[in-house]
């Protein structure tokens, strides 16, 4: 979703930098996004020939290099399950969990996992601020892509990452990719509609609107940094401020070669522009500092 209005964006982002200028937060219509139609464009938009399918594999071997046999993995705001799907078929001795808060998007990624035949996961309807149905120190693994900037105000950021630290396990291990908020308003909007052509209106829109409801980085490093101390580590994509990773765990996660072997099968199956767009991640986020996974 970057690769070829990279330019244009940075151009507006370092605009509003020197001028001091930072857009303010336009929070999410709704915590849960479960309009059929929303939840219709968003699988479609991970798919393989979808916009969102750069950051799914892209996210798929960094939380891969996490994962043990015998893991429970948690997913906080799975969506229709694309990303949970890939690294469940990826990771088939590890257990998955995915929670979201809308009734049709959990309905979507049942039926998405029962197509692909994976059996490695299980579903629940619940706020990712308030997993009182789940034990303390219960979970190996806790990610999320896409779905924090959905929390209406920092309050509920750090009520999640609360929680998260609740679950988790002593030896942590998490990864949390989200979008981080731009200082341009029109660098917002040549991200949301670089794609515009290719995919639904409304995925578009709301592309638009998660954009402005994205936090800043300072507001996931205060949050991270009252839970988990310095053992957090969060990396931002450079030049352009529109993507963030945090993550605790080892500083050199180790992949099987197997699992990276089949990620590069993966990426070499997308189309051009998301071959791009997955070599800029990889490209940004080596330069933002993000640990790599290393191949054994």
């Amino acid at each position: 979703m970057i690769s070829s209005v990279f330019p244009k964006a940075v151009f507006h982002e370092l605009g509003a930098c020197l001028v001091g200028r930072q857009c303010e937060r336009v929070p999410e219509p709704s915590l849960a996004m479960d309009d059929e139609t929303q939840v219709e464009a968003f699988f479609a938009a991970g798919g393989e020939s979808g916009a969102l399918s750069s950051i799914y594999y892209f996210n798929a071997l960094q939380i891969s290099a996490l994962i043990q046999p015998g893991d429970l993995v948690i997913d906080l705001g799975c969506g229709p399950a694309n990303q949970l799907a890939i690294l469940a078929s990826l990771n088939p001795n590890a257990e998955f969990l995915g929670l979201d808060l809308a009734p049709n998007m959990l309905a979507r990624a049942e039926e998405h996992c029962t197509k692909q035949g994976v059996r490695n996961v299980r579903f629940a309807e619940m706020d990712i601020t308030r997993l009182d149905r789940l034990q303390a120190n219960s979970a190996d693994v806790v990610y999320s892509t896409l779905a924090l900037h959905h929390l209406p105000n920092t309050s509920a950021l750090d009520d999640c990452f609360a929680e998260v630290k609740r679950v988790l396990k002593p030896r942590a291990r998490l990864f949390l990719h989200d979008l981080a908020r731009p200082r341009s308003s029109k660098a917002i909007e040549t991200l949301a509609l670089q794609y515009e052509a290719r995919q639904p209106s409304v995925f578009t829109e709301d592309y638009r609107n998660s954009l402005a409801a994205a936090f800043l980085p300072r507001d996931f490093q205060a949050a991270a940094e009252r839970h988990f101390g310095r053992d957090a580590r969060l990396c931002v994509a450079p030049l352009l401020r529109f993507m963030m990773v945090l993550t605790v765990g080892p500083d050199r996660p180790r992949i099987e070669a197997m699992v990276a072997q089949e990620c590069r099968v993966a990426v070499a199956r997308l189309e051009p522009c998301f071959r791009g767009d997955h070599a800029a991640l990889q490209g940004l986020f080596a330069i933002g500092g993000l640990p790599r996974a290393k191949v054994s």
